[in-house]
């Protein structure tokens, strides 16, 4: 089965959010006693909105099809990390073959960091 891009970004993009919830990426005026409690290597959803906003960052759209255009198949999952100062996004996905395969785009330049 073969799926749209745009189809498979509503498909991961609920993903994306509930991945990025939970942490800090940048101040953005939170509670301070529950940033304290929260690794610092975790992300808000806010922050990244923000940081595409800004254009530090490019939209989820684009970061997707950079993975679908170096690995074709299905995406299963994604999650948001922080590599150093980098965003990278971290995308898993189904080959035609039934391989899972995970590739990895820098959310700024949309280079492919790694395929594993």
């Amino acid at each position: 089965m073969c799926m749209s891009l745009k189809a498979r970004f509503f498909l991961v993009a609920p993903m994306v959010v509930a991945a990025a919830t939970s942490a800090v990426w940048a101040d953005g005026g939170r509670d301070k006693s529950r940033r304290e409690r929260q690794p610092s290597s975790e992300l808000h959803q806010d922050d990244i909105l923000a940081a595409v906003k800004r254009g530090d960052i490019r939209p989820l759209e684009e970061i997707a099809a950079a993975a679908s255009r170096e690995m074709p198949g299905q995406v299963v999952g994604v999650k948001a990390k922080l590599r150093g100062a980098k965003l990278v996004y971290e995308f898993k996905i189904v080959t035609d073959n039934g391989r899972v395969r995970e590739v990895y785009v820098d959310a700024a330049t949309l280079a492919i960091v790694k395929v594993e």
